[in-house]
């Protein structure tokens, strides 16, 4: 069981900030779905906490990567 889904949200962004930081110094040179799937997190977080321009910024965020992610690729269907 995450912190999130125990409503924990301080502590789950505590954690997801550190992992966050960290995959951002591994895929330091391109970007990463690993660092987009934390910045999600962090808006999940902001969201149930009713942040709601924080979590409107890290979705923003998240998509930015995934569109450097997967700009060139084809889907895989």
């Amino acid at each position: 069981t995450s912190y999130r889904a125990i409503g924990d949200f301080t502590l789950a962004m505590d954690y997801y900030n550190r992992a966050l930081d960290i995959r951002k110094q591994i895929y330091v040179h391109y970007p990463h779905r690993e660092i987009a799937d934390s910045l999600d997190y962090l808006g999940r977080c902001y969201q149930a906490l009713c942040d709601l321009s924080r979590a409107k910024q890290n979705y923003e965020e998240a998509l930015e990567e995934r569109k450097k992610v997967y700009e060139e690729k084809p889907h895989p269907d």
